[in-house]
């Protein structure tokens, strides 16, 4: 499993200084921003969520890499009550709260955890987390995170919805290889010098026992 090299998309500096000014911005103008991946994937991402027969309105839904908290949005309008963002930016966790309280999401529906999985563990609560949604890509301690993931799941649920631009689906199963794939999301593709890729992998994985 090889890495990227250093990156300015791999500094706490770079996201700080993105949403700092994403932060101004709200405040100034009540744009929370867009999704880091786009609006199209987070709507297939919740459009799984909500269409799953695993989940239920109480379960335990993480977001790793949560940013401005957008996705984690989109599924308290829903109705799920049990939602967690993770970052490690103080400035992405601070807009997405501002974002939250000016939609009226009452506070108790989500947590917000100031962390970085490289090098920090988070702690385990009574309530397991049922499904996990991180971002792959910009990670660089990868071993690390990976491991990190699969020790928080739980595996009696253990789901892992990951998207990634970087990597195809073959590469991510490589990467999580005490996961098996459920179901690859739907996603434009593209043709390339006679081949045919998709623009981004998102895959749901079940963490085996």
């Amino acid at each position: 499993m090889s890495d990227f090299g250093p990156s300015v998309l791999g500094t706490l500096g770079y996201w700080d200084g993105i949403y700092q000014k994403e932060l101004e911005d709200f405040r100034d103008n009540e744009d929370p921003g867009t999704e880091w991946f786009g609006h199209n994937v987070a709507k297939r991402i919740v459009k799984w969520v909500k269409e799953s027969n695993i989940l239920s309105k109480e379960s335990t839904i993480i977001d790793i890499g949560c940013g401005n908290g957008l996705l984690l949005l989109e599924l308290a309008k829903l109705g799920y009550t049990n939602l967690c963002g993770v970052d490690y930016s103080k400035g992405a966790l601070e807009l997405a709260k501002n974002i939250f309280n000016h939609e009226k999401i009452p506070e108790d529906v989500a947590t917000w955890l100031e962390l970085d999985i490289t090098n920090q563990t988070i702690v385990k609560s009574e309530n397991e987390p049922a499904i996990m949604k991180v971002c792959n890509d910009a990670v660089y301690k990868r071993a690390c995170y990976i491991e990190q993931v699969k020790q928080f799941l739980s595996k009696r649920f253990g789901i892992l919805l990951i998207t990634s631009c970087n990597w195809t689906t073959a590469e991510l199963q490589s990467h999580f290889m005490d996961f098996k794939l459920l179901e690859e999301l739907p996603a434009p593709t593209f043709t390339f010098g006679g081949k045919t890729g998709k623009t981004v992998s998102s895959c749901v994985f079940k963490l085996l026992a």
